[in-house]
């Protein structure tokens, strides 16, 4: 039966009130290809027909919930977003099944499929099953040009398989240059059915047969499969070369053109070369003897050649170790143009470049690779081990690093530099010594210390240091951190020298944001003085209560001062946090190691000590202004210096900000913007407040 549009029907069921819908562009989605087809009646669903990646085939069917007149709809020319659809009833066919003869297994039945739609649009014979798909039981309804699905039985071991001849290149090429001189004569009316050799052997043939043979069932050894080629993405490349002047005169030429250039088919190639150019074959067995052992990797179906493309001034990536008198891959950088590529493994051992033997000398190598460019093939042994999946983790260093400084690194090169404070990915771990990282922000993957490495470096400290403080001995190197969205902190602690301006900052916040920050009253042993009143400026108790809960835990830091007790209660910061308010606090910095938690959740200001000259101007300016009546003499000056720096070396790995105060206006204004930024911006915090 033919329609009107000149689509031939194929045996079988009309399915009533579904439509078949082809030419759909890849990006279409189900909805709107049901709001497209609501003008010929209420549609019930709409099936855009997919590949497992969930690619769209090009095709799909509406489903009406109501009668409609199916080939009225057909025979309309419709076009959806420039494009016209090919439209026709959905036909259901059923395929009997059948049964093979297995010389091993006897009689097998084979399970027919489940029942098909076809499309009316074109003949049967060139409706091609498509079975990339096994969640769906449609086939594909027409002669697209895409690859058709191969779907191959479970064999029984030790069979023979006998490889599709293939067309080679070029002979694939040669096709071309026929196609594009029969295009070219203008005295050629039509096209002849051999002109379309080139696409029925790359479109319409099977990708491999599969030949049965009868063999010792004492005897069982797994089916090899092998690829015909490995340069696939290559030979596109010629092929569109070779058919570019075509484009313009002829529209099978600029639809094949069209097809091999989209990113889809092109990531297909890519991943095709990739998996056929490793060796899927199991490693050489071990025996008791390394002589052994090197026959066994030597055997020639162990020797793997591979391509890789290098391009100028861009460095491959990985660096090599001499073992056994071989060249073998150290390690490879993540991210670098071996990485990308996918075809050296750490391990593999190096025989030769380009025909020319490497020998065990890595300096000939790096003079080879340095020199190389394009295409270069490589015979390697391969070490048949899987390269690790890269790991999610995130840290902040604490100290700088410049690899172009660093004596032990293996290549300098190769080294990432740093700043303290960066947020850096580490994405290999495997050396003790040298991990790989890349920056936060972008950038290519390096090497950096590894945590064991630097520990060991630090841990020769000088002797003449004087280092007082019970912590200071802590080896910061690496803090493991999470990005969070923004949110209020629940503390702000400042941190600095006596007389840097810390409670001048403090008092302006507050002044300023009465809404946002809060602060905690102290507790004290000594009795009110004049009209001072309980809870105002102190909680006044008695000494023996304050000790009593000093013993208990409840200070979170306490010191006595002539004689009488002062400190600061956790639950009076509880009470400003329950508030939803920032606690402000003013503490000791050895304090740090009890606040920065997941409960107090502290963001951490370092108030540094300015020069000596400009240090000694803002004091006299507040004598000058009354503020205060104490003078200071420079050596009370300098010694607030020492302390501040003191403080600073001792305790910066806590620190989240660190402002100089040369100005208090400056200070505060600089201090107040980055406050801001934290309900506005992302926050990199300690993994444990998380986890």
């Amino acid at each position: 039966m033919t329609m009107a549009n000149g689509f031939i029907l194929p045996e079988g069921k009309m399915t009533p009130n579904t439509l078949f819908v082809g030419g759909i562009d890849m990006k279409v989605e189900e909805n709107e290809i049901r709001d497209f087809f609501a003008r010929f009646g209420a549609v019930k669903e709409v099936k855009i027909i997919t590949y497992r990646g969930g690619i769209c085939k090009g095709y799909g069917f509406v489903y009406f919930s109501e009668d409609v007149d199916i080939q009225t709809i057909a025979e309309q020319q419709v076009t959806f977003k420039g494009k016209k659809l090919k439209l026709g009833p959905a036909i259901m066919k059923e395929r009997s099944s059948r049964s093979v003869q297995s010389p091993l297994m006897g009689p097998s039945q084979w399970v027919g499929p489940s029942p098909c739609v076809y499309c009316t649009c074109c003949p049967p014979n060139l409706v091609t099953p498509s079975m990339l798909s096994g969640s769906s039981q449609y086939l594909q309804p027409y002669s697209y040009p895409s690859f058709p699905g191969l779907m191959i039985p479970q064999m029984p071991m030790n069979y023979n398989q006998t490889p599709y001849p293939y067309p080679d290149a070029a002979e694939i090429k040669a096709h071309a240059r026929a196609l594009r001189y029969q295009n070219g004569n203008t005295r050629t009316a039509a096209h002849k059915p051999e002109d379309f050799t080139i696409s029925t052997q790359i479109i319409g043939k099977k990708i491999a047969k599969v030949k049965i043979a009868a063999v010792d069932r004492d005897r069982i050894e797994d089916m090899k499969l092998e690829a015909v080629q490995a340069n696939n993405v290559e030979l596109v490349k010629e092929i569109l070369g070779v058919i570019h002047e075509m484009i313009v005169r002829d529209h099978n030429a600029a639809e094949l053109s069209h097809i091999l250039q989209q990113p889809h088919f092109q990531s297909l190639l890519e991943v095709h070369d990739i998996v056929a150019s490793k060796s899927y074959s199991p490693p050489p067995r071990k025996t008791g003897t390394e002589t052994t052992v090197n026959n066994a990797l030597l055997q020639p179906d162990a020797v793997r050649i591979i391509g890789i493309h290098k391009k100028a001034g861009v460095p491959l990536g990985v660096t090599f170790r001499v073992e056994r008198d071989n060249i073998v891959i150290a390690r490879i950088l993540c991210g670098g143009m071996i990485d990308r590529q996918g075809l050296l493994h750490v391990g593999d051992i190096i025989k030769e470049v380009n025909g020319q033997e490497v020998g065990n000398k890595p300096t000939e190598l790096q003079e080879i690779l340095k020199n190389c460019s394009g295409e270069i093939t490589i015979k390697i042994l391969p070490s048949y081990t899987d390269s690790a999946i890269p790991p999610q983790v995130y840290v902040k260093p604490h100290f700088d690093y410049n690899p172009a400084t660093d004596n032990l690194i293996p290549c300098r090169e190769a080294g990432l530099a740093f700043k303290r404070n960066d947020i850096l990915q580490i994405v290999n771990r495997e050396d003790l010594n040298w991990w790989q990282a890349c920056h936060m922000m972008g950038g290519a993957t390096g090497l950096i210390p590894s945590q064991f490495l630097e520990e060991k470096r630090k841990a020769f400290v000088p002797k003449d240091l004087n280092r007082t403080d019970f912590d200071s001995h802590e080896l910061q190197i690496y803090e493991e951190v999470a990005c969070l969205p923004p949110f209020q902190r629940r503390t702000l602690i400042m941190i600095g020298a006596q007389g840097v301006g810390r409670r001048s900052l403090k008092k302006r916040l507050l002044m300023l944001h009465p809404e946002r920050y809060g602060t905690t009253i102290p507790f004290t042993s000594r009795r009110p003085r004049g009209n001072e009143l309980n809870a105002q400026t102190y909680h006044f108790v008695t000494r023996m209560e304050m000790e009593m809960e000093i013993k208990l835990g409840c200070f979170l830091e306490h010191g006595e001062y002539d004689g009488n007790l002062y400190g600061t209660k956790i639950s009076s910061v509880h009470e400003v946090m329950n508030t939803g308010r920032t606690c402000i606090l003013d503490v000791h910095p050895q304090t740090l190691k009890l606040l920065r938690t997941a409960e107090f959740m502290p963001y951490v200001v370092f108030i540094a000590a300015p020069e000596f000259e400009t240090l000694k101007t803002m004091h006299k300016a507040v004598v000058d202004a009354g503020i205060t009546t104490k003078q200071l003499t420079d050596v009370d000056l300098k010694k607030r210096l020492d302390e501040s720096a003191r403080i600073e070396q001792t305790y910066r790995h806590y620190f989240d900000l660190s402002i100089v105060n040369d100005n208090l206006d400056t200070t505060f204004e600089t201090l107040q913007e980055t406050l801001d930024k934290l309900f506005t911006e992302p926050q990199w915090v300690p993994v444990s407040w998380v986890y």
